[in-house]
C-alpha cells in the first residue's frame, strides 16, 4: 500500500518516506487492507471477484470466464 501510492521508497538498503506518506490512512486490519486494495482494483477486476467469491474455494478458471461471459451477453 506504501509503496504503491509512492508514500515509501527503496534507497539503497532501506526505506524512506516520502512527502506522501502524511496523506495515508492505512487501514486497521488486515480485512481493512484487503478491502482498500480491491477496491483500487479496476471494476472489471471486481466483478472477477465477486463472481469468484460465490463459486466457491476451489474451481477451475474455466467455469469462471463461463460466467464472466454470460453476464456479459
Amino acid at each position: 500500500m506504501l509503496i504503491d501510492r509512492g508514500a515509501i521508497v527503496r534507497e539503497g538498503d532501506h526505506w524512506v518516506a516520502t512527502d506522501k506518506v502524511a496523506g495515508i490512512e492505512i487501514p486497521d486490519t488486515l480485512h481493512g487492507l484487503l478491502l482498500a486494495r480491491i477496491d483500487r482494483l479496476p471494476a472489471e477486476s471486481r466483478r472477477a471477484l465477486r463472481v469468484a467469491s460465490v463459486i466457491g474455494r476451489q474451481f477451475g478458471v474455466t467455469i469462471l470466464e463461463s460466467l464472466l461471459r454470460s453476464k456479459t451477453q
